[in-house]
């Protein structure tokens, strides 16, 4: 009995401080959406609006390799704009991103998106970022109170040459507003 006791206030010392779970937000947001109900742990997002003019978001992917955003009008690939995150051997990557058609995003030359923190973590990828909710770039969507369609998308392999893989099945839409 005083094993499982000691076990259990050692597992409950290591979720509080986060060293079990990667799925802990490393700060307090005001909302949160997992993307797939029947896996909660996949794919979860938080975030909140600073200043007014600025979101901050979480990302946590069960992933090794990239993850990445979108933001659609249509619930499509096309005319969406994205952003796309990992961690490698030479330390974490932030791509602003939009795409035109159904095919590899562009990187845009206005990068509009801040890093804040990047991490790996037994299995996961945690992208933490900032940008303006009205960025003024043509290639960007206003962040605005109106719903929008959030697209997902991940791979388990870091992009090699600044070129991702396709994610294949492994990609989702949620219906939200992020205001």
């Amino acid at each position: 009995m005083i094993f499982k006791y000691i076990f259990l206030t050692i597992s409950l010392a290591l979720s509080i401080n986060g060293l079990l779970s990667p799925l802990v937000p490393s700060e307090f947001y005001t909302y949160q959406l997992a993307i797939v109900p029947t896996e909660p742990d996949l794919l979860k997002i938080y975030w909140k609006i600073l200043n007014g003019n600025e979101i901050q978001l979480e990302l946590h992917c069960q992933t090794t390799g990239y993850c990445a955003l979108g933001l659609s009008h249509t619930g499509g690939m096309p005319s969406s704009d994205m952003v796309i995150g990992w961690v490698d051997q030479s330390g974490a990557h932030l791509w602003d991103t939009y795409s035109r058609l159904r095919t590899s995003p562009t990187k845009d030359p206005q990068q509009d998106w801040t890093l804040l923190e990047a991490r790996e973590v037994n299995g996961y990828t945690i992208l933490k970022m900032k940008r303006k909710l009205d960025t003024g770039d043509s290639q960007d969507r206003p962040i605005t109170n109106e719903p929008t369609f959030l697209l997902f998308a991940w791979n388990n392999a870091d992009p090699v040459n600044d070129n991702w893989l396709y994610h294949s099945q492994n990609k989702q839409v949620a219906f939200t507003t992020l205001m």
